[in-house]
């Protein structure tokens, strides 16, 4: 079972969720202000180890596509990731049939 898919998490969400521990008092509760989450964010990054932290990482950049083209940008800029072009080349190799021609009389003036 791959772990890493958003269904098989839900599957296990709802098997074990009774079992999951988790303080009412850290629940995040929608619809508040921006410094309500940057805050939130805060107390968690400074609450967790560094090998935490990358797991913990993960887990939010699998809805990274999901933002907007300017959060994603700006999320960029702050990791230090630069968007580079991407040049391919390809090289088309054409072979073209010779014409048959007709033979070649061998004529010469007399």
């Amino acid at each position: 079972m791959d772990l890493n898919s958003e269904s098989n998490m839900d599957t296990i969400n709802d098997m074990f969720g009774e079992f999951l521990i988790y303080n009412d008092q850290e629940k995040i509760q929608p619809g508040k202000s921006k410094e309500y989450y940057i805050g939130k964010a805060e107390y968690i990054s400074n609450d967790i180890s560094e090998d935490d932290l990358y797991e913990f990482l993960k887990v939010f950049l699998k809805r990274f596509e999901k933002l907007n083209e300017t959060q994603q940008e700006t999320i960029r800029n702050i990791v230090g990731i630069e968007q580079k072009e991407k040049i391919v080349y390809r090289e088309k190799i054409v072979y073209r049939e010779k014409k048959k021609q007709r033979p070649k009389l061998n004529v010469d003036d007399y």
